[in-house]
C-alpha cells in the first residue's frame, strides 16, 4: 500500500519561488506595456484598450512596490505621459 506523503518546503524556498514568479510577472508586463506604447504613440494602432492598460500598470507599480530589487529606471511605470 502506497502512503499518502506530503512534501514541505521551507519559508525560505517557498519566499524564493513567490519571488521568482514575481520576477518573471514584472519582466512580462513591462514588455506588455512597452509594446502597448509603441503601438499607440507610433503606430497610432493602440493593441489594447485604455482600461487593460490601467490595469495592468497598476499590476506593475504594485509588484514594484513589493519587490524594489527589481527596480528599472526604463520601467513603464517610470515615463511621463
Amino acid at each position: 500500500m502506497r502512503e499518502n506523503r506530503m512534501e514541505f518546503v521551507t519559508l525560505e524556498v517557498f519566499m524564493t519561488m513567490e519571488k521568482t514568479q514575481a520576477h518573471i510577472r514584472i519582466q512580462r508586463l513591462r514588455d506588455i506595456l512597452n509594446e502597448a506604447n509603441r503601438k499607440y504613440y507610433i503606430e497610432n494602432s493602440p493593441s489594447i484598450s485604455d482600461f487593460e492598460f490601467d490595469m495592468l500598470m497598476k499590476e506593475l507599480e504594485s509588484l514594484e512596490a513589493q519587490h524594489p530589487e527589481w527596480d528599472d529606471p526604463l520601467s513603464p511605470t517610470r515615463r511621463v505621459g
